[in-house]
């Protein structure tokens, strides 16, 4: 299982002041019956100690990331998805009033969904946008458009 905090730019300057370990170590944490969370992240400048800062959540700050599933349609950014993959996508316009359904194609890479030919797909703000994936459909799996 994957975790992140609800509190998405929380979890972006923690990660920034340990480079990257926050996450890291955030997905070695055990959520089962525990009201808080503690996670221990960063190199500690010193040997007296393994990490260089604690936090503690709530456990109702973290959720835990839905996996990829291929077949089905994926809700990005809850879902991941493939770095580097062709995919079928929908999405709409949160901002735009008829909230019409647009169909087409994208591909994820570095963090962002882009054209065959590497431009951004959406050129306003990627929040303004509920985006749902799949891979094509092969000739032999059944599935919805």
């Amino acid at each position: 299982m994957k975790y992140r905090l609800k509190d998405r730019a929380m979890q972006a300057k923690l990660d920034a002041i340990s480079n990257g370990d926050f996450s890291d170590r955030l997905q070695e944490t055990a959520l089962d019956n525990a009201s808080i969370v503690v996670v221990s992240f960063g190199e500690s400048p010193c040997e007296c100690c393994k990490h260089r800062y604690v936090a503690i959540f709530k456990k109702e700050e973290i959720y835990e990331i839905p996996p990829y599933t291929p077949n089905r349609w994926n809700l990005y950014p809850e879902v991941t998805p493939p770095q580097g993959a062709m995919m079928r996508i929908k999405y709409h316009d949160t901002t735009s009033e008829d909230r019409k359904v647009e169909r087409g194609f994208a591909i994820f890479d570095c963090g962002q969904w882009v054209n065959d030919s590497g431009y951004p797909k959406f050129t306003n703000d990627i929040q303004n946008h509920v985006v749902w994936f799949r891979p094509w459909i092969g000739p032999d799996e059944e599935g919805e458009e």
